[in-house]
């Protein structure tokens, strides 16, 4: 299934400055977190490729600069531990 883009959750983010390092982590996990619940009922593989793509919707919907950069950095040690 792909629950990614059957089930969205607002992860809100009126509550943060999203120009600080601080209130980007926030949403980024706030992102996370959210991706985590939508793709529960994947197992295996495809739970990881739908976090994935639940994370990368969700961090191109938002259009912020820094958060893209902290999701490609977070991304990039996620890869490099998987494929160990």
């Amino acid at each position: 299934t792909d629950d990614a883009h059957d089930t969205a959750l607002d992860t809100g983010a009126a509550d943060l400055d999203l120009s600080t390092a601080d209130g980007v982590d926030t949403l980024y996990g706030r992102i996370k977190e959210a991706a985590r619940l939508v793709c529960r009922h994947e197992s295996g593989r495809p739970k990881y490729e739908c976090r994935a793509r639940a994370i990368d919707n969700a961090v191109r919907d938002v259009g912020s600069a820094l958060l893209a950069s902290i999701h490609r950095s977070a991304a990039g040690s996620t890869e490099e531990v998987v494929f160990r």
